[in-house]
């Protein structure tokens, strides 16, 4: 049996977040906090692995969830970890801890790690301010010997302690941990996140109603909805999806969408430039009305994150927007682009294509409406 330690903080009686907090107000950071805790744990129950919440400040929030609790112990968050490893590793085969700070950490991500325990002595998962997320291992092994802890160096020399024991290790992919405001995902749909739907009914209600059937029509496996937004994909839903979006305020009203339809959806808040699934996860990505609101920097990231969690010979299907060709349609296009850019944060001239042809073999590319709007298709070879 695996075991999965959480380590958070009681938020019904410890501060949380403190650097957070000093930018959005501390009542804002304990909610965000909630809402991460209840991420964390909800994912990851029923997944093949036991969870434990080792805690500071007690247990009484974490009593809703139907979970072990246990007190940290030690002097230091690396004394702290030691305990809570060596104390589970005395019932179970492996043990992983992870923090509370990154609400996407689901058992995808989980049950590759314990997989990599098979082959490995050490587990980490680095995040992108020079520390860990995730640490994991099957034996008792003591690697947290560090004198401090709150700096950019904390993964580096603990991988120094860890060749030092000539111990094996394997490094997960690299994720943004959330400590302060600048970590945050950016909320840019926040301010028309609820009015969202009535904005966009008219298109939903005439042209995508025939066609989001469509871009699902040959859909199968594990699917990644790259963008979830508000929802409007979830009738359509085949397979086992995992919806994704970086805006809460669009997950939100999609998790609600979600409670009208019996379908297993696992949904996270995530950056489609920096995923956290494993590589070779997912049989299909689909991404409708994504690609073009991201800078062309961004698309270009996103398509190889896309092509890295896909299968060999996995599909990427996109619904795409792009000034016409034709003079007078590009004309008016051009003049509602800053109303439709603060609208739906679109972006209508970046090179796709070019991204796309780097990473994927393009087996399709369908015209929907004139020369603006296309279905593409194409596979990760």
């Amino acid at each position: 049996m695996n075991c999965l330690i959480l380590f958070a903080k009681n938020p019904d009686t410890t501060p949380v977040k403190t650097r957070l907090a000093k930018s959005i107000g501390k009542g804002k950071a304990t909610k965000l906090y909630k809402q991460w805790l209840h991420d964390l744990i909800t994912h990851n129950q029923h997944q093949g692995y036991d969870i434990v919440v080792y805690t500071k400040g007690g247990s009484s929030y974490f009593k809703q969830y139907n979970v072990r609790t246990h007190n940290q112990e030690g002097k230091d968050l690396g004394q702290s970890m030691r305990n809570a490893l060596s104390n589970e590793l005395k019932k179970y085969d492996r043990a992983i801890i992870i923090g509370s700070d990154l609400p996407g950490l689901g058992p995808e991500v989980i049950n590759h790690a314990f997989k990599q325990l098979d082959n490995e002595d050490i587990i980490l998962g680095p995040a992108k301010d020079g520390g860990y997320y995730l640490v994991g291992m099957h034996t008792d092994n003591d690697i947290f010997g560090l004198a401090e802890w709150s700096h950019d160096k904390v993964l580096e020399q603990t991988l120094t302690i860890i060749r030092k024991k000539h111990l094996t290790y394997k490094l997960l992919a690299r994720r943004t941990d959330i400590d302060t405001v600048a970590d945050l995902p950016k909320e840019v749909y926040g301010l028309v996140a609820k009015v969202y739907d009535i904005l966009d009914w008219y298109w939903e209600s005439t042209r995508y109603r025939h066609i989001r059937p469509k871009v699902w029509a040959n859909v199968k496996g594990k699917v990644l909805d790259a963008g979830v937004g508000t929802g409007r994909n979830i009738p359509h839903y085949k397979g086992n999806v995992y919806a994704i979006d970086n805006s809460d305020s669009m997950l939100q009203r999609a998790r609600t969408r979600a409670k009208n339809y019996k379908k297993t959806i696992h949904f996270s808040n995530q950056d489609v430039t920096s995923l956290g699934f494993p590589d070779n996860y997912f049989d299909t990505v689909i991404a409708t009305f994504v690609l073009c609101v991201l800078s062309p920097e961004q698309e270009q990231k996103a398509i190889e994150e896309f092509k890295r969690v896909l299968k060999k010979g996995g599909s990427l299907v996109f619904l795409h927007y792009q000034y016409s060709q034709q003079p007078m349609r590009r004309a008016v296009q051009m003049f509602f682009s800053p109303l439709v850019r603060f609208l739906f944060h679109a972006r209508l001239g970046n090179p796709t294509m070019d991204h796309l042809k780097r990473c994927f073999h393009v087996d399709k590319r369908e015209s929907l409406h004139s020369d603006t709007l296309f279905l593409v298709s194409a596979t990760k070879s």
